[in-house]
């Protein structure tokens, strides 16, 4: 999908390195998209992007020191493939954050549970199951 989009870097980056994405609709006709440059396609769109980035291998967060919520005017097409590449992009930590919860919850139920215990328990669950890959179906969806 990153092959169907030509962005400047400043947007690509703000996508990729912020957990957090708000899209809401607000038309700039005079001001072209600030995602893609085209001039023929006004700003239909506000996107605004907050968290911290994280290590994609442990998934801890990366402490930048700053807290910069970088904001664009971008068109409906960009809009559209912000919501689903930083869906894509972010699904791995959106997961483990998931089952982090989980686990930290299994754990403060019974504090001496051993590892093999709590991938059972959260495999036999069946509502939990359900609920990611439900989310999981969503996202696909979408793409």
């Amino acid at each position: 999908m990153w092959r169907r989009v030509s962005w400047i870097n400043n947007y690509e980056e703000a996508l990729k390195s912020h957990t957090n994405l708000l899209l809401t609709s607000g038309d700039s006709p005079l001001e072209p998209c600030q995602a893609c440059k085209i001039i023929t396609r006004p700003a239909t769109h506000y996107v605004e992007y907050s968290g911290c980035g994280y290590n994609p291998e442990t998934f801890e967060a990366l402490q930048t020191g700053k807290n910069l919520k970088p904001n664009f005017h971008v068109c409906t097409i960009c809009a559209e493939l912000s919501e689903r590449l930083h869906a894509l992009t972010h699904i791995h930590c959106k997961l483990y954050k998931h089952c982090h919860v989980k686990v930290d919850a299994l754990r403060s139920s019974k504090p001496n549970i051993e590892a093999r215990e709590i991938l059972e328990s959260c495999l036999q669950n069946n509502v939990w199951m359900n609920q990611l890959l439900q989310e999981l179906v969503v996202l696909i969806d979408k793409c």
